[in-house]
C-alpha cells in the first residue's frame, strides 16, 4: 500500500482567510477564559504575534487585530469538503485532525507516477485556497506523521520505514 498525508497546519486559519491572505494582523485562538493564540496570520506574524502568546499580548502588539475563535465545527466541514474532492485520485480517503489521508497505490497508473499525483494534489488543494504539507509512506498513520513532521518525505519502501520514523519527535508538531 501507499498513502499521501496531507497535513493542513494553518487550517484554522484559512476556513476565515480563503478569500485571500487577510491585510489586517488576523488571529484564532481558543476559546479559553484566557485565550492563547492557536494560530497567526503572515501579517500579525510580522508585528511579532506568536502561537501560544496571549490574547492580551498580542492587542498590545497590534491595536487593529482581528479575532476570531477556533471553529471546529467549520474545520471539520472543510475537510469533509476536502475529503470529497480529493475522491478525484482515490476513493479511499480518511479524515484525521488537520489532515487528509489517500490510499494512493490503486490510482498511480492512472495519473502516471507519484510526481505527477502528487503535483496535481498540490495546485488542486492551492486552488481551493488551502496549503497543505505532503509526505508518502506505506501506512496511513506513518504518511500523516511525516507530514506533519518531515513535509515532503516520500519513503515507498517499508522495510525502510522504521529508520525514517525513529527519528520524528514524540510531541508532534
Amino acid at each position: 500500500m501507499l498513502w499521501i498525508g496531507l497535513h493542513l497546519p494553518r487550517l484554522p486559519l484559512e476556513i476565515f482567510t480563503r478569500g485571500g491572505p487577510a491585510a489586517e494582523p488576523l488571529v484564532v485562538c481558543d476559546a479559553a477564559r484566557d485565550p492563547c493564540i492557536v494560530i497567526a496570520s503572515e501579517a500579525a506574524q510580522r508585528r511579532g504575534i506568536r502561537t501560544g502568546m496571549k490574547l492580551s499580548a498580542a492587542h498590545a502588539l497590534a491595536n487593529n487585530l482581528c479575532v476570531r475563535t477556533r471553529d471546529a465545527a467549520a474545520e471539520h466541514a472543510a475537510l469533509t469538503r476536502l475529503a470529497a474532492w480529493a475522491g478525484q485520485f482515490t476513493p479511499a480517503v480518511s479524515l484525521a485532525p488537520e489532515a487528509l489521508l489517500l490510499d494512493i497505490e490503486g490510482s498511480l497508473a492512472l495519473f502516471g507516477d507519484l510526481a505527477a499525483l502528487l503535483g496535481r494534489v498540490h495546485e488542486g488543494i492551492e486552488a481551493l485556497g488551502y496549503r497543505a504539507q505532503p509526505a508518502v509512506a506505506p501506512t496511513p498513520l506513518a504518511a500523516e506523521w511525516l507530514a506533519r513532521a518531515q513535509p515532503g518525505a516520500v519513503i515507498a519502501d517499508a522495510t525502510k520505514l522504521a529508520s525514517r520514523l525513529a527519528p520524528l519527535p514524540l510531541g508532534g508538531t
